[in-house]
């Protein structure tokens, strides 16, 4: 193999390797300025957690996921706080920690999703998580941790 070509390959395994931890790792909490919205921070024992959510925005609900976040980072799930709930359910990368409620929602189990509305019933492939209700009635800002059990 030619070493332009060696080069190429190379540099292009580094980036796709490197883009999901970019696009989708938190921000550091313990000095930013977090002032609207609300957000969950990974304070678990666990070095990652993905969180599934849903939240109203726009006359709609909106369920996506995964979002994954850090030990010791967080993530803004909505920038204004649009309504009197949020759901989440969040798990661990090695499957060994759940933080769950009893609210079902549909979700892909294993790849990236996004539902905008009323999903009555799970699609193809998708399955039902229980949601843990965050309740965000009259507040500006809200931080929920992830912590270990």
């Amino acid at each position: 193999m030619n070493a332009k070509l060696k080069a190429l390959l190379i540099a292009s395994m580094a980036i796709c390797l490197s883009l999901p931890a970019l696009a989708q790792s938190g921000s550091n909490h313990s000095s930013d300025n977090f002032t609207s919205g609300w957000r969950l921070c990974n304070e678990s024992r666990h070095a990652v957690v993905f969180v599934a959510y849903s939240y109203f925005a726009n006359g709609d609900w909106v369920t996506k996921g995964w979002r994954r976040i850090d030990r010791g980072k967080c993530s803004v799930f909505q920038n204004e706080i649009t309504n009197k709930t949020a759901y989440y359910y969040a798990i661990s990368e090695d499957e060994t920690a759940q933080w769950d409620g009893d609210v079902n929602f549909c979700a892909h189990p294993k790849e990236q999703f996004e539902y905008s509305g009323d999903v009555s019933s799970c699609p193809s492939g998708q399955k039902n998580f229980p949601f843990y209700a965050l309740k965000l009635d009259g507040e500006k800002a809200v931080t929920r941790n992830l912590t270990s059990n």
